[in-house]
Order: structure tokens, then C-alpha cells, then sequence
């Protein structure tokens, strides 16, 4: 996908929603939604944004995003939001706002819009058509461990009786294991099958393997499921890396909603 500075409001998409035109499901790119003109320059957070509070630092993101929610015609006042804490709380979305710590979002009304920021991780949408419900989750290796996508399903079955057989699922780009190396510590809280030993104790994980994985244990069908190729490392013309730019760059922001 190549973004132009004609078309930098222009998100990223997924075939595999596009016969539901009642679902808005979209991530930014690093064009989308610049916090400060140091960005454009050096790519990194400036320092003034560093020295900020957490929240100071969470309101500066959501400021730089409104530009894009505009573009897009998605009111910033129906927004939800959550604090991300890389575990397996999932929130019941009844209303907009800030809705507490958590990792995974669900609800069934129209007209909110579910919101994760990412930058290496996997934003992973969840939709089923037949009973009209939206999930949407943030999983880094601990959120995986964690397995915040079962529990944002597990939520969605709970409340709107989702069937694994109906739902539809995306996840969005995230670092791949050409760029993603993990020591033995985390290594080892994986099956063998996504991972490849490098040396000294090194391994690349593959994120997205692990995902599918626990998709399938979940009896989703493989054909509900799209996995985004792209990685956020190597596609710096396009995604925000907290790997390749450090923990301060920006964050590419998923959204997903109803209408």
C-alpha cells in the first residue's frame, strides 16, 4: 500500500470487510496523525512530548488524531477508548469516552467507534453479521500469553451469543518475525512452531502465527480470517514502530464501528 501526501487521511483497509458495509474497520498510517512537526522531520517524538505525563501524553495522541477522524466522518465524541495495559480485560462498551484500563473492547450499538493504538503490536477486529456485534483487541507477546483475543470472543459469546463459525476477523499490521527477536524468557512461553532460534539465545516470533493458532483453537474457519502481511518495522514509509523508533514514536490507531 503506498500513501501519498495527496491521500494521507487514506487508512489502511481489509478486503474481508468489504462485503459488510455496516462496518467502518481501518488503521492509520504514520500520515494520519502527526503530534507534533518533529515528526515529519525525524520520525520520533519530540522531547517535549517525552517529558510529559502518561495521560498528557495519551490526550497529545488522541489530539493529533482528530484531522483523521474527521477525513473519515467519524465523530471524535463517539469515540471509546481504553487504557492498554498488555493484559485480557475486556470492556462492555455501552457509551463513548474512556472506559477504564483494559485490552479488548466489545459492544453491539451503532454509531460508537472502538479505538486501540498500536505500534509493533496486533489490533484485531472481530465482527459477526449475524447478531450485529464488534470487537476490538490489542495484543502484544503479553496480550497473547494473556490470550486477550479468546477473551474478547469469549465477552462477545457471553454477551451476543457470537458463534465462532459466524465471525469475521482482521488483524492489523504488526513487527513480523523478520524484525521481531525475543530472548529465551519470552521464547519459551511459545509453541516451537512460531518461532525460529537465531543464536545466543535469540528467536524471532511470529505474532501473527501465535494468533492464528488461537483462532483455530477457538473453531474460527480460516477463511473468516485476514492477517495483515505488512510490518510495521520494515514499512516506515507507512506505520509508526515502537522497535525500530523507540518506545516515543507515534501510534497507528485502529477503529472499528457499527452504522
Amino acid at each position: 500500500m503506498k500513501v501519498s501526501p495527496i491521500d494521507r487521511f487514506k487508512p489502511y483497509q481489509f478486503a474481508i470487510f468489504e462485503q459488510f458495509p455496516e462496518v467502518h474497520a481501518c488503521v492509520s498510517t504514520r500520515h494520519s496523525t502527526i503530534v507534533d512537526p518533529y515528526l515529519i522531520r525525524h520520525r520520533r517524538i519530540s522531547l517535549r512530548l517525552i517529558n510529559q505525563t502518561e495521560e498528557k501524553r495519551r490526550e497529545s495522541h488522541f489530539r493529533s488524531e482528530k484531522e483523521w477522524y474527521d477525513a473519515l466522518h467519524i465523530p471524535v465524541d463517539r469515540i471509546v477508548r481504553i487504557h492498554q495495559v498488555h493484559g485480557n480485560h475486556v470492556v462492555h462498551a455501552r457509551q463513548p469516552g474512556i472506559l477504564g484500563d483494559g485490552d479488548g473492547i466489545v459492544t453491539n450499538q451503532k454509531n460508537l467507534y472502538l479505538r486501540v493504538v498500536t505500534a509493533d503490536c496486533l489490533s484485531i477486529f472481530i465482527y459477526d453479521p449475524r447478531v450485529k456485534a464488534i470487537g476490538l483487541a490489542h495484543a502484544g507477546w503479553r496480550g497473547l500469553c494473556k490470550e486477550v483475543i479468546s477473551k474478547t470472543f469469549e465477552k462477545m459469546q457471553a454477551l451476543f451469543n457470537s458463534k465462532p463459525q459466524n465471525v469475521i476477523i482482521a488483524v492489523g499490521p504488526f513487527i513480523q518475525a523478520c524484525c521481531y527477536t525475543v530472548k529465551e524468557d519470552v521464547a519459551a512461553k511459545f509453541p516451537s512452531e512460531s518461532l525460529d532460534s537465531i543464536n545466543n539465545g535469540m528467536y524471532k516470533l511470529d505474532m501473527g502465527r501465535v494468533a492464528s493458532e488461537q483462532l483455530s483453537l477457538l473453531k474460527v474457519p480460516h477463511s473468516n480470517i485476514e492477517i495483515a502481511p505488512e510490518c510495521t518495522y520494515c514499512r516506515d514509509d507507512i506505520f509508526y514502530s515502537a522497535r525500530r523508533d523507540k518506545l516515543k514514536t507515534g501510534r497507528n490507531v485502529s477503529i472499528m464501528g457499527l452504522q
